[in-house]
């Protein structure tokens, strides 16, 4: 919405300048505008993590590595506008109800387990990235994770045949057609 209204600032700004009898209570004064420009740069990171962790490309090792980078633009943004009382109020409520979501990433060793199997990140992301309290508790869940799996007998895997193509592959999903283009 913030970027949409500064694409399209002249044209409001207008129609309020038409219309000032009608809201000179509502107007959008230049520090107004300033407000809007700041929210909408500080919640860029927050756009760029969605799209990135969205689709059928996003995997569970990049949950961890996308709040940490938000937790990083938090840290940073209360320390750039330490001065603006209000918007770092804001900014600690966000960072509240990250954390408040990172927190559960504890209940299960996956996330952690995705990181570590994750060529590019490894243990070495974790240690480079997390509180050495963190660090132990994370890699020690992994280990057990991996224990409990690897004293299980689960025996060969079964071989799969090759899929049938999406057009001759019957729908899971009642009234489909097994096309998804309407």
């Amino acid at each position: 919405m913030c970027e949409v209204a500064l694409q399209h600032e002249g044209k409001i700004d207008g129609f309020c300048k038409a219309y000032w009898d009608d809201l000179k209570d509502d107007f959008l004064s230049p520090l107004d505008w300033q407000k809007i420009r700041t929210v909408q740069t500080f919640l860029a990171p927050f756009q760029e993590a969605t799209l990135y962790c969205q689709g059928h490309n996003a995997t569970i090792d990049f949950v961890l590595f996308t709040m940490d980078v938000l937790i990083r633009h938090l840290e940073g943004a209360l320390s750039e506008f330490k001065a603006d009382k209000e918007l770092c109020s804001r900014i600690q409520s966000s960072w509240e109800t990250l954390d408040k979501y990172y927190s559960k990433t504890d209940d299960s060793p996956l996330y952690a387990a995705g990181i570590i199997l994750n060529p590019d990140f490894r243990t070495k992301y974790i240690q480079s990235n997390w509180k050495a309290s963190w660090q132990k508790k994370a890699i020690s869940n992994v280990r057990e994770l991996w224990r409990s799996y690897r004293d299980s007998n689960l025996g060969a895997m079964p071989s799969y045949e090759a899929e049938a193509s999406p057009e001759t592959r019957e729908s899971q999903y009642p009234h489909s057609t097994g096309s998804r283009e309407a």
